[in-house]
């Protein structure tokens, strides 16, 4: 059980050559009971231990912890999709749903089925991938097209929608090497990147084929739950 797992990890931290890989286990099951100040240490503990690779793999979980440290328990529905490491589009609904208000508008405060939803937000063009579909994965470019047009409406700035979109596409270089400024997420990118919402994984490129972990992307969201409460 849990404690049994915590006695025996500990221990083998005091005695053994692979503390570093002991700390970050525990660390991984304190995050895994909502226990985000020990699971905070015990991340601190074991990026000192470990190479430089341990820490660009488990930096945004424990990043996680921190923000986590002072908010009530996670609800045990978004526990599930914290820990999926690629979350599909229905998992991405459901999450702003559950922590957010920023869909509201769109469900008038009904329980919805992600369906439904996705639909509504094709509608508004929310979503620009009309093929998308609840059960696919929803890549990090699918997401950023969908975050701005939820920064637009919360800002009441329809601009930000078009704000870096060039006049004539291609008669620029992208700041971001993987992002043409041909591409219909550009836009999007720019701005989530310039406002600290999303970010550049490796601090050049922005990876749009990839998918998102629940982890990071609930991060995304208490980036911009903060700014707008």
């Amino acid at each position: 059980d849990f404690f049994k797992r915590v006695t025996i990890l500990t221990e083998g931290i005091e005695t053994s050559e692979d503390s570093g890989l002991l700390s970050l286990e525990l660390a991984e099951l304190y995050f895994s009971a909502d226990e985000y100040r020990l699971a905070l240490a015990r991340y601190d503990e074991a990026f000192i231990a470990l190479p430089p690779s341990y820490r660009e793999r488990f930096q945004k979980k424990r990043d996680l912890a921190f923000q986590l440290l002072d908010q009530p328990a996670v609800k045990v529905e978004t526990r599930a999709l914290l820990d999926k490491p690629a979350l599909l589009t229905s998992d991405v609904l459901l999450l702003t749903l559950r922590e957010t208000p920023f869909l509201s508008m769109f469900t008038d405060n009904q329980n919805i089925s992600p369906e439904i939803l996705l639909e509504r937000l094709k509608e508004r063009r929310y979503i620009f991938d009309k093929s998308l579909a609840v059960t696919d994965v929803m890549l990090r470019k699918n997401i950023a097209y969908f975050l701005v047009n939820i920064l637009a409406s919360l800002e009441n700035d329809p601009k930000l929608l078009s704000r870096y979109s060039g006049s004539h596409p291609g008669s620029f270089d992208s700041p971001v090497p993987d992002v043409s400024v041909t591409e219909y997420y550009y836009n999007a990118v720019l701005v989530l990147v310039e406002r600290e919402i999303m970010e550049l994984p490796d601090g050049v490129r922005f990876f749009p084929e990839k998918p998102m972990s629940g982890s990071e992307y609930y991060s995304i969201l208490k980036n911009l739950l903060a700014r707008y409460r």
